[in-house]
């Protein structure tokens, strides 16, 4: 069995999970799939791997940004080979734009292309969850509505920060 390397990098194991090609808006899969398949091989990489990308994703891409600098230091590059590796077209474009040895940096203005995370996308997404506008008509109704709502709370508190739990049951008794 391999071990990770005393740095932390599984580079072997990251390897077997390169990411497939994606071009962008050209690509039948959205930036979604092509992010969950790039932080799945963070994940392998390194153990800290998730975390640094979604920190970087947030706009802290420099190595004294990190918890661990070194490290961070150390995936940037590998981050912008395997980003070289599985664009094409626009994101490609993108990336090169970016030292090559700023993976995070490069990561960073993907998902601010692709996948814009801005203050008026969170208050828009929050007034949505806290202000449903459609009513259920019936229980079935009722339950798919829930269940897609629940998915959206997921998603915002996963991206953006909790939402307070009387602010959701105030909302649930809108659907």
């Amino acid at each position: 069995a391999d071990r990770v390397p005393r740095s932390g990098f599984a580079d072997k194991d990251a390897r077997d999970m390169k990411p497939p090609t994606w071009t962008g808006e050209a690509s039948k899969a959205p930036f979604k799939e092509f992010s969950d398949s790039m932080l799945n091989w963070a994940s392998v990489l390194h153990p800290g791997g998730v975390d640094m990308m979604e920190q970087a994703a947030k706009g802290k891409y420099e190595p004294a940004d990190f918890l661990d600098p070194a490290e961070a230091k150390q995936m940037a590059p590998k981050l912008y080979a395997i980003l070289i590796q599985c664009t094409s077209g626009q994101p490609r474009t993108i990336i090169r734009s970016v030292p090559r040895a700023e993976g995070f940096q490069a990561w960073h203005d993907l998902c601010k292309y692709y996948d814009p995370r801005t203050a008026s996308d969170e208050l828009a997404e929050h007034a949505r969850i806290t202000h449903p506008s459609k009513r259920a008509k019936d229980y079935l109704e009722a339950q798919i509505m829930m269940n897609e709502w629940l998915n959206e709370v997921n998603t915002y508190q996963a991206r953006y920060e909790p939402i307070a739990d009387k602010t959701k049951m105030a909302a649930l008794r809108n659907l």
